[in-house]
């Protein structure tokens, strides 16, 4: 498995509102700097293609509270 490195750090928490406040905040910030409508992220793991945050968000909130804070606490690393 090949790691990327990223500029951000893990979200720590110890519920799943804590992580999600966190997660929010990180996606408003990102929001706020996409000129779009939909917010983006170029991804080094997709060969920089875009990653829209929208999708990620409602594939997240199809899982399970105990699933997803494992989800938001390895892939929130944006």
């Amino acid at each position: 498995m090949q790691v990327f490195q990223s500029k951000q750090n893990l979200l720590t928490g110890t519920s799943l509102d804590e992580i999600m406040r966190l997660a929010r905040r990180e996606y408003h910030a990102i929001q706020k700097k996409t000129p779009r409508r939909v917010p983006y992220i170029r991804s080094r793991y997709f060969a920089r293609n875009k990653i829209f945050l929208n999708v990620f968000w409602d594939h997240l909130n199809q899982k399970s509270p105990k699933e997803r804070v494992e989800r938001l606490n390895s892939t929130c690393v944006l």
